[in-house]
C-alpha cells in the first residue's frame, strides 16, 4: 500500500543523500569516510549497481584491497 510506498522513497532518499555525502569525501581524498557512507547508501538502496563499485573503489583507495571485492 501506500506505507510500503513511502518507506520505499524514503529509503531512496537516504541512499540518494549517502551517495552525495560519499562523492563529497571521494573529492575531499577521504577514502576511508567515502567507503563508509557508500556502504550506508548500500544497505537502504541494495539493488543499486553503482553503490557496490563505488564503495569499492572507495577501500581501494583506502588500502582495503581484500575488501573492495566485495
Amino acid at each position: 500500500g501506500s506505507s510500503a510506498l513511502a518507506e520505499e522513497r524514503a529509503a531512496n532518499l537516504g541512499s540518494y543523500q549517502r551517495n552525495r555525502e560519499a562523492l563529497s569525501k571521494w573529492r575531499e581524498k577521504d577514502p576511508k569516510a567515502a567507503a563508509e557512507l557508500f556502504g550506508e547508501a548500500r544497505s537502504l538502496d541494495p539493488d543499486s549497481p553503482l553503490l557496490p563499485f563505488n564503495q569499492g573503489s572507495s577501500r581501494y583507495q583506502a588500502g582495503d584491497f581484500e575488501r573492495s571485492l566485495e
